[in-house]
């Protein structure tokens, strides 16, 4: 009778450890599933973050075209005002000049004018 409560306790307490093994089975079963739905979502983060990082690159990528197609735009337009500007500062000397020889012709005109008068009045008095 000894043996058999014995071998009683022994099968039970086997039994016992077969059910945790089992549940330990189980456990280590749900664990490992979650931690392979953890690593789908992390590579999921992760190639969303990669998408995201290309698509930010791109658009850097373009708002530095776009910066330096206007810096090349704001240069081309200074030259063309400094071109502008030494065009006008020409023009503005030309027109003093002009205005210059204008005047200076118009003295002469009013001298020979004077002349023309005396010389009028002479032969007037002459005749």
């Amino acid at each position: 009778e000894h043996v058999s409560t014995t071998y009683s306790g022994l099968v039970a307490e086997h039994r016992e450890l077969c059910e945790e093994v089992t549940r330990m089975r189980g456990s280590l079963k749900a664990a490992k599933l979650q931690r392979e739905r953890e690593q789908r979502d992390i590579m999921e983060r992760e190639g969303a973050l990669v998408t995201q990082i290309s698509e930010a690159r791109e658009i850097l990528k373009a708002r530095n075209h776009a910066v330096s197609v206007a810096l090349a735009r704001e240069q081309i337009c200074k030259e063309k005002l400094r071109a502008s500007e030494a065009t006008a500062a020409e023009a503005q000397t030309s027109m003093r000049e002009s205005q210059a020889r204008f005047e200076k012709y118009a003295k002469l005109s009013e001298k020979y004018i004077k002349k023309l008068k005396k010389k009028l009045a002479q032969t007037r008095q002459e005749v």
